[in-house]
């Protein structure tokens, strides 16, 4: 099964890669907390905006406090960008890099 980004659903190869909030691969700009566990963007902010008291300044995953500035994750996003997605003719995996050729 795919995300609506045609990136398959997290695996046991690929959760070091899924959001612990929405349970799927992060699109587009990824953050983390400063044990390095990711979340999207947007799941992050929704899980800071929640307003449960102090649990929406806590990292969900280790509940290390986040603090007020998030942190960017750009090897998290690359490597998410290489992950191999299925083809929308055939069905087969294949990685952006092999689209663009």
């Amino acid at each position: 099964m795919a995300t609506s980004s045609g990136h398959p659903r997290p695996s046991d190869e690929l959760t070091e890669f899924h959001c612990p909030l929405c349970m799927d691969i992060p699109e587009g700009e990824v953050q983390q907390c400063i044990n390095g566990h990711i979340f999207c963007a947007d799941c992050l902010q929704a899980h800071r905006n929640s307003g449960r008291g102090e649990v929406c300044g806590l990292c969900p995953t280790c509940r290390v406090e986040l603090g007020d500035t998030p942190i960017r994750s750009r090897v998290a996003e690359h490597a998410i960008q290489r992950l191999a997605a299925p083809c929308s003719e055939c069905g087969l995996p294949v990685s952006p890099q092999r689209v663009a050729l």
